[in-house]
């Protein structure tokens, strides 16, 4: 190692002994070109840095930037001034919430770079050169302009994450099915019409959110995925989902809603680690039997569809916590639903049921329960057994009084009687009846 090399790794350190032996070694060997180098420090940390370079912190300075983490988010940056291929030993840049609209090709030779951050700037266009950064693992580029992106992306090899949600893109990224070592890959809110078969190479995805897009038809490809845990395509136009469906059998997390669909495929029941499953917002007019397979699933959402009854199945998804029945055309509930001993959130409001549903009376672990905005007169004296119950909402309803039972519930903090014909003297003995609740009438 000759003397300009030894200079140029102890100034390259990131201990500040180390930066004052290369500065003090610089002084006898004229030819390393001091002046230069040290401008060329300066700029980039008045780039990166809010406090500005100072001449008599020089060893400090040049030490911060060789650190491997350098945090410039929210630094109102527009350009990035400097020579960045000499941070040799950094290892995770953060440039988020800047606005910024180009980087520069020097980028590249961030060799021992593993998490790049650009999150929220103006971006339209990467680099050819990011391809180089072969060690990168995370790769936030959300919130961008981005159209397009290079051909070099299927270089990064060791890619775990990429995040690319809410950009300009209306096709799949050329080169994207290359990073087979992807575990997440988040492409939310884009303008994507179609994905292509070989998604089926990322094996490895755990991860992958396609929602608010512009897909008409499921994916092919997708159901080889299946290491998948989480997989989202709500808000996108799809009509039918495949059988194939019931091969992601790891997932866990679910998100179908706000969609076209019109029923479910019976291999549904196949994926039996769901714990949440979002179904809401579609056109379903009923739940295949099969659903009672699904015994892990804790979250249930089906508001805002057609349908007019429950399958008795449900009465096996004993691990369900939340159901949402909102916005559907449900007069009956089966019988079996009250066996749901850990249900503690149900929503009934906004459906034709004129007679309260007596299974809901068993649900015995039950806090919040909305029957607003239904036909319903009366109510049982079994409403009593409801004795977790903490928030109640029977608004819009024709309730003239309720039974005496109430003042079984102790625990009700919140109970609105709004839109309701109750008379004063009903209000009276309803308050009487819950003292420690808060009561709305009107």
């Amino acid at each position: 190692m000759n003397t300009q090399e030894k200079f140029l790794q102890l100034l390259q350190s990131p201990e500040e002994v180390n930066v004052q032996l290369a500065l003090e070694m610089a002084k006898g060997v004229p030819e390393v070109g001091l002046e230069d180098i040290l401008q060329g420090y300066e700029d980039l940390y008045n780039c990166f840095f809010k406090n500005k370079w100072k001449q008599t912190l020089i060893v400090k300075q040049i030490a911060v930037l060789n650190e491997p983490r350098i945090y410039a988010a929210r630094s109102s940056l527009k350009t990035i001034r400097g020579p960045i291929e000499r941070l040799i030993h950094l290892q995770e840049l953060n440039l988020s919430y800047n606005t910024l609209v180009e980087l520069p090709q020097s980028l590249g030779k961030l060799e021992s770079l593993r998490t790049l951050n650009l999150r929220d700037n103006e971006l339209q266009v990467l680099p050819q050169s990011l391809g180089k950064l072969t060690n990168l693992q995370s790769l936030f580029l959300q919130e961008n302009q981005l159209t397009m992106l290079p051909k070099s992306l299927g270089e990064l090899v060791n890619l775990q994450e990429l995040y690319l949600n809410r950009n300009q893109l209306t096709s799949w990224p050329e080169g994207l099915e290359k990073l087979v070592n992807l575990k997440k890959l988040y492409l939310a809110n884009n303008q994507l019409t179609q994905i292509p078969k070989n998604v089926a190479n990322l094996i490895n995805l755990h991860t992958l959110w396609i929602d608010h897009n512009l897909l008409m038809d499921w994916p092919k490809g997708l159901e080889q995925l299946t290491n998948l845990s989480n997989l989202s395509l709500r808000h996108n136009q799809l009509i039918a989902l495949p059988e194939n469906l019931g091969n992601l059998t790891k997932l866990q997390h679910l998100w179908l809603n706000n969609n076209q669909l019109f029923s479910l495929p019976i291999s549904l029941g196949k994926l039996v680690q769901l714990r949440y499953l979002w179904l809401h917002d579609n056109q379903l007019s009923s739940i295949p039997q099969s659903l009672e397979k699904l015994i892990n699933l804790e979250y249930l959402h089906l508001e805002k569809n057609e349908l007019e009854m429950l399958p008795d199945s449900f009465q096996k998804l004993l691990m369900l916590k939340e159901l949402h029945l909102s916005y559907n055309r449900l007069h009956l509930l089966p019988n079996s639903l009250g066996t749901l001993k850990n249900l503690q959130q149900l929503h009934l409001d906004n459906n034709q049921f004129a007679l309260f549903p007596e299974s809901v009376t068993n649900l015995v672990n039950l806090q919040q329960l909305n029957l607003g905005h239904n036909q319903l007169t009366s109510f049982p004296e079994s409403i009593g057994n409801l004795v977790n119950l903490q928030q109640l909402s029977l608004i819009h309803n024709r309730i003239t009084s309720l039974p005496k039972s109430i003042e079984n519930l102790t625990n009700l903090k919140f109970l609105s009687l709004i839109g309701n014909p109750l008379s004063a003297s009903s209000i009276d003995k309803i308050r009487q009846s819950v003292p420690h609740c808060r009561v709305v009438f009107k």
